[in-house]
């Protein structure tokens, strides 16, 4: 497996803003790629962003793009559809191997609300892998923890995986958590489409408590240190031939290295 993380991981204020400092210290802990969100691209290319992770002895090996095309508004959707398709066309350029396209909406109040916008996600992510099934780069999306969307229990993801074929699928270990749903049965039901795993593990607060229906109190933990089952969950992907990526996410974002190099080390323990 490769050991991979945010790009926005890395910008701790440790580092007060160097994002040479930031890529040498992934480096040096084992990391092998980054995953970075198309929002850092502002000010800058995708190429020459790309050219800065390799110059530090990285690579990039998603883009994330956060999308509102779930909408009625054909003209929102249509703009949405251009900006990822001429995604996929830069990163086919660069030799980075996948997008990450994450539905969004703010509108989602009822279940008819809900039903609309599933039925929008499979229209558009059936568009875009159409436009992109001759590149060189694997789409995919991931469960999402927002309550209010469609794709955040294990049967919506199914939902959608089985009705967007050839679409993979990026494996969020902890935001299952958010929708009451088991890491474990999600991964059985789900593994047939990983590509991609963002390894995530959550702590209890002071009384011992995760309240999913209080957000701002959820606490992130360095991987194996907190509630969920990552060393098992670990064990399964070996045991079932899992060689993509292993992507640390420590979320709200750790604020020094410390958090990250728990996870490295206990990651590392786990493969070993």
């Amino acid at each position: 497996m490769v050991l991979s993380i945010f790009a926005l991981q890395l910008y701790l204020e440790q580092f007060h803003g160097d994002k040479a400092a930031a890529l040498d210290y992934a480096k040096a802990a084992g990391f092998e790629t980054v995953e970075i969100f198309d929002s850092e691209l502002n000010g800058t290319t995708l190429h020459d962003y790309h050219e800065l992770v390799k110059a530090h002895g990285l690579d990039i090996s998603t883009v994330i793009r956060m999308s509102c095309f779930p909408i009625a508004d054909e003209a929102i959707y249509q703009k949405e559809m251009t900006k990822i398709k001429a995604l996929i066309d830069d990163a086919d350029r660069e030799g980075i191997p996948m997008l990450m396209v994450v539905p969004m909406a703010d509108y989602v109040k009822t279940e008819e609300d809900r039903i609309f916008m599933r039925d929008m996600i499979v229209k558009g992510m059936n568009e875009i892998m159409e436009y992109g099934k001759d590149s060189g780069v694997a789409i995919m999306t991931e469960n999402f923890s927002r309550k209010d969307y469609p794709f955040g229990t294990i049967e919506e993801m199914r939902y959608i995986l089985d009705h967007v074929p050839g679409m993979k699928y990026n494996f969020d270990t902890g935001n299952f958590y958010f929708r009451y749903c088991d890491v474990l049965e999600a991964y059985e039901v789900l593994k047939d489409r990983i590509i991609n795993v963002h390894i995530k593990d959550w702590k209890n607060d002071e009384n011992g408590e995760f309240n999913v229906e209080d957000l701002p109190r959820f606490t992130g933990a360095a991987i194996g240190d907190g509630v969920l089952p990552m060393g098992e969950l670990i064990d399964r992907l070996k045991a079932d031939g899992y060689e993509g990526q292993l992507v640390v996410e420590i979320n709200p974002v750790a604020e020094t290295t410390q958090m990250i190099d728990e996870s490295v080390a206990f990651i590392k323990s786990k493969l070993a």
